[in-house]
């Protein structure tokens, strides 16, 4: 959430286990609906906060989890879309899951060495994967008291990471088969067993899933199914009137601030209000010293060694003194143009927060509170290609 120039964090405490999952999370409803609260706090009162506000208090209450909050706030901004979502933890999708965890079991070996030796190949190639695998890598997870524990495989048992566990191969087999409510998927099985449940046409990701997809072909084929295309998903900032006359005034294109943000411009234009621009005075400065501090440099150090070096720390000092002048007059000239500062801080903040694309940091609330839910029904409705990877959505 943003307040003018301001980023304002809205923390849930939570206060379950960090390695249960969170389908098993519950959470407590006065703690909810006090972070609640406090988000709208700092959100601006508008024509659509109060009904906002009231459907997120409904979903709140009717919710055990996180995900059921999630799922119930999905399902009525996409109510016209005929979405359809699926707790992949519940307890009815772990058994059919069950003969797919069997198999998984029975193929970790060519599955975890495949996509191991794809991640080197990859990396010697120079392209970035922000996963981390090991040949002996179980890629599933072992659920006990609420706990999930990544396992790893060692001879002919499965370990926890920690070593909290050791099941033999038939013990697992067996938990697969009466209890898959105990096993779920990590990064690297989890696209298998949502292709195995839901085969897809393609599969749409972000960056990091799309690059982590990369090495999943050896996985895929270990279980003797074909990887689906894998396509990058279609990302959108919102640019607001406000933000859009800013970068009209400066003669920023909308396009350059969202890819690069536009803090070199900033810099450009407070050293354009200065004719000449201060720091190239303060530059000439320093070379006019130089020149005229040479020949008493020269003459310390025919008399003495660390006399010469005594007159090279001397210049140095006479330089520190023109720097610290010019960073002097450069501030008085930002507090002169505070406002302008002010409103490049603001395009910024909206259109390349945190150095990062919008979707990335805000909040769809904001958005949802300014403008009402007419900015998602407008979106599904519009024809979006997949193949042109930003869209500019004015608002």
């Amino acid at each position: 959430m943003a307040d003018h120039l301001k980023w304002n964090k809205v923390v849930l405490d939570n206060q379950g286990s960090e390695k249960a999952s969170v389908s098993h999370r519950n959470w407590n409803k006065q703690e909810a609906q006090r972070w609640l609260d406090e988000v709208f706090h700092f959100l601006d009162e508008t024509a659509y906060t109060k009904d906002l506000y009231a459907r997120l208090v409904s979903f709140l209450e009717k919710s055990v989890t996180l995900v059921d909050f999630f799922a119930n706030f999905i399902h009525d901004l996409f109510k016209d879309s005929g979405i359809v979502l699926i707790d992949s933890g519940d307890a009815l999708v772990r058994k059919l899951e069950s003969r797919y965890f069997q198999e998984l079991i029975q193929q970790q070996s060519p599955i975890s060495e495949g996509v191991y030796t794809a991640l080197n190949q990859l990396r010697q190639k120079g392209y970035p994967i922000s996963v981390d695998v090991e040949a002996n890598d179980g890629h599933l997870f072992f659920h006990n008291q609420n706990e999930r524990i990544l396992l790893k495989r060692e001879n002919q048992d499965w370990v926890g990471k920690n070593y909290e566990y050791q099941l033999s191969e038939a013990e697992i087999l067996e938990i697969a088969h009466s209890n898959p409510e105990k096993l779920s998927n990590n990064v690297v099985t989890r696209p298998i067993m949502q292709e195995k449940l839901f085969p897809t046409l393609a599969f749409l990701g972000g960056p990091s899933e799309v690059a982590y997809w990369s090495i999943l072909k050896p996985a895929f084929h270990s279980v003797a199914i074909k990887m689906p295309p894998v396509l990058p998903r279609v990302s959108i900032t919102f640019m607001e009137r406000k933000v859009q006359k800013l970068l009209n005034k400066y003669g920023i294109s909308a396009s350059s601030a969202i890819e690069y943000g536009i803090s070199k411009e900033k810099q450009n234009w407070i050293a354009q209000q200065a004719n000449p621009p201060v720091s190239l005075l303060g530059e000439q400065l320093k070379s006019v010293i130089a020149e005229a501090h040479q020949p008493i440099r020269s003459y310390a150090k025919t008399v003495q060694d660390d006399l010469g070096m005594y007159a090279e720390k001397n210049l140095q000092y006479l330089f520190d003194h023109v720097d610290q002048l010019t960073h002097r007059i450069e501030k008085q000239i930002a507090g002169k143009y505070e406002i302008n500062l002010k409103e490049y801080d603001y395009i910024q903040l909206h259109v390349r927060p945190q150095n990062g694309l919008q979707e990335r940091i805000w909040n769809i609330i904001y958005f949802l509170n300014h403008y009402g839910d007419s900015i998602i029904s407008e979106l599904t409705t519009n024809q979006i290609k997949v193949n042109d990877q930003h869209y500019i959505v004015y608002i």
